[in-house]
């Protein structure tokens, strides 16, 4: 939590070091508290808890301070401040650090019992800075590079650059084989749009493939060979495939 959440949020009345030096104009005059998330009426500028003042106006829509129909702002500048000037204690359970709230985010960037998280990737252990530093001795998530391999690895695990390698070398093998399946499927499907290509021109002409043949090079099998021109539509037709291709 940072101190915006805090003054926005009735914890902050939990960690006023002295509640009797508050301000009697920071006083909610429906909940006689401190005023958390302060609204303020538009006429008479009291101010209310936003929660208070809102299940108030569930009931009624009059200011219980001036009776007039209520219409909400937000708190002047000025009562933010004073709020921000409220001595308070520090949230992490453990240190007896006081400070203003407005000096809460800054002081629990070094508090040594703010709770953080480990920063190893994997390891979920979290505690405040002073385990942290003992925990960085031993946690089994530390890596490292290995200078022969470049690989890295966990520091507390055995490490095998030849085994390391091999399964690597296994693993993008059973990639190469994924790859190489849906290659082959590509190519049958290739195939057979090809042979609905051939279909198609068969359809829609009556071939007269002239006698005079030319030597051109198939782009189906890759062979140069002779070809024949129908008359009419002016395909070539590989006499080696059978295949028809569009001139």
């Amino acid at each position: 939590m940072n101190s915006l959440s805090i003054s926005q949020s009735p914890i902050l009345r939990s960690l006023i070091v002295d509640p009797k030096s508050i301000n009697l104009h920071l006083i909610c005059v429906i909940c006689q508290e401190l005023v958390v998330d302060p609204k303020e009426c538009s006429g008479c500028k009291i101010l209310f808890c936003s929660i208070c003042i809102f299940k108030q106006l569930e009931k009624n829509q009059s200011c219980q301070n001036c009776c007039q129909n209520i219409r909400l702002n937000d708190s002047h500048p000025i009562v933010r401040n004073l709020i921000s000037e409220i001595q308070i204690k520090c949230i992490n359970e453990g240190c007896s650090q006081q400070m203003q709230l407005s000096r809460l985010d800054s002081h629990l960037k070094q508090c040594e019992y703010e709770k953080t998280n480990c920063p190893h990737s994997g390891c979920n252990f979290k505690d405040c800075l002073q385990q942290m530093k003992v925990h960085q001795q031993i946690c089994g998530y530390i890596t490292k590079t290995c200078q022969k391999c470049k690989l890295i690895h966990k520091m507390n695990e055995e490490h095998d650059c030849l085994d390391i390698v091999i399964k690597k070398i296994k693993l993008m093998e059973k990639q190469i084989q994924q790859q190489n399946k849906i290659i082959r499927k590509l190519a049958k499907r290739l195939d057979q749009n090809e042979k609905k290509k051939n279909q198609q021109i068969n359809d829609l002409c009556q071939h007269e493939f002239e006698q005079n043949q030319v030597m051109v090079k198939c782009d189906k099998c890759h062979l140069k060979n002779t070809q024949s021109i129908c008359k009419k539509c002016g395909v070539c037709q590989c006499l080696e495939c059978q295949l028809y291709e569009i001139i």
